[in-house]
């Protein structure tokens, strides 16, 4: 919201007015491209325009102008605290950018960490490590599609090789050798889960019950059909517990990130701060130049010795 007038600087504004309603004569408009020459060479000063960072000369020229019309200083000295004005308040939204920006870089951070430390990657990563370790890559593969049930990309994973299974199955007929080896290397060797289909595979292979070749076909068909529709129905209900979770825990983790660390917070308000404060002061310091040019008896500005002196 636009800063409103005091009374001091309404009455300089009507007293400048008074002398000069714009430019008329070639002179006087000479005098306006001056002005906007001047405040070109300002905004250089000032607008950061770096490689990849650029900020907009324009914004910062339409700012020169519209504090140069409110104020309307009448002699250098103002001019100079006009321009001082300009500079600060342009710096302060540069530090609110700045703390948006922040705010971002944190939030991006929490999210590359996330994907950096899925259950699911990181226990393929450590089978990866675990690969010239016998004793660790079993112990791991043990549990390895139980660590897949800790994210919602393990669970979905594990859920697409069940239903690949279970396609060959209907395919074959019988859960062949062949679908059971390419399981096993898709979970990196045996576990609980391989363990089951490899307990209906010796099951058909050694036929303990004696039944033809035809039954027993129907028999371990509908069994291992039925464990696999089994097994993918309940990872279908974990998956979406787990996603809907994630999704909670994701809108928690974003909200966190909105707050700033308490050092970052600092460094930006004592930095804020010390730009407010010079802001007031060339105000304030304006606005007493100006009623003193008024006729108004104003008194000199206070000054604080700070030195060591006695």
């Amino acid at each position: 919201m636009r800063k409103q007038m005091s009374r001091f600087q309404l009455a300089a504004n009507r007293h400048n007015g008074t002398v000069s309603t714009g430019p008329k004569t070639p002179g006087g408009k000479a005098v306006s491209k001056m002005n906007a020459l001047k405040y070109g060479i300002r905004a250089k000063q000032t607008v950061v325009q770096g490689h990849k960072i650029k900020e907009s000369l324009g914004e910062f020229q339409e700012l020169c102008q519209e504090f140069h019309q409110n104020y309307a200083p009448v002699s250098p000295v103002e001019e100079m605290l006009v321009d001082q004005i300009v500079d600060l308040i342009w710096r302060l939204r540069r530090v609110q950018k700045a703390e948006t920006a922040e705010i971002a870089l944190q939030a991006d951070a929490q999210i590359l960490k996330k994907e950096t430390t899925d259950p699911f990657e990181f226990i393929v990563w450590k089978l990866a490590r675990a690969g010239l370790n016998p004793s660790l890559r079993v112990g791991l593969l043990l549990n390895f599609d139980l660590q897949l049930m800790r994210s919602s990309a393990g669970i979905d994973w594990l859920m697409g090789h069940l239903e690949i299974v279970r396609n060959n199955l209907e395919r074959d007929g019988v859960l062949t050798e062949e679908t059971l080896e390419q399981f096993r290397g898709a979970l990196g060797g045996v576990n609980m889960t391989t363990k089951k289909l490899e307990e209906f595979r010796n099951r058909f292979l050694k036929n303990p019950s004696q039944l033809d070749q035809v039954s027993l076909k129907e028999v371990h068909s509908k069994q291992v059909g039925e464990f696999l529709d089994e097994r993918i129905a309940e990872l279908k209900v974990k998956l979406a517990e787990r996603t809907a979770y994630e999704k909670t825990q994701e809108e928690t983790r974003q909200l966190a990130t909105l707050v700033l660390s308490k050092e970052k917070v600092e460094n930006i308000l004592r930095y804020e701060t010390s730009l407010q404060k010079k802001l007031f002061r060339a105000m304030h310091e304006l606005e007493r130049l100006q009623r003193r040019r008024l006729g108004e008896n104003v008194p000199p500005p206070q000054i604080l010795d700070i030195s060591n002196g006695a």
